[in-house]
């Protein structure tokens, strides 16, 4: 996966209810961000970038029409809660 033009590998831990309820439990993202200035501004931007991303994983209906996926509009999508949302590590890579 990239992200703005740079690798990043991330992971997750997600369950699934009774009811069908698919919930990330936990994530985990590593990135190769080049060089950076603030780490603190990178990581708070892959946190939200995965938040969003596992709120679209787990609330968003799929549909397909003659073989393709249909557009999901951002209004579709549910944003999750503070207390739903995953615990989230960053790390950030550095190649040498």
């Amino acid at each position: 996966m990239y992200s703005g033009g740079r690798p990043t590998w991330p992971s997750g831990r997600v369950g699934v209810s009774e009811s069908g309820e698919v919930r990330v439990h936990r994530m985990s993202a590593r990135s190769d961000c080049g060089s950076v200035v603030n780490p603190d501004i990178v990581k708070a931007q892959i946190e939200a970038g995965s938040s969003s991303e596992s709120a679209a994983r787990c609330g968003a209906r799929w549909t397909l029409k003659n073989g393709r996926v249909e557009p999901v509009q951002l209004h579709d999508v549910r944003v999750l809660r503070m207390n739903e949302s995953p615990a989230i590590e960053v790390h950030l890579v550095r190649k040498r």
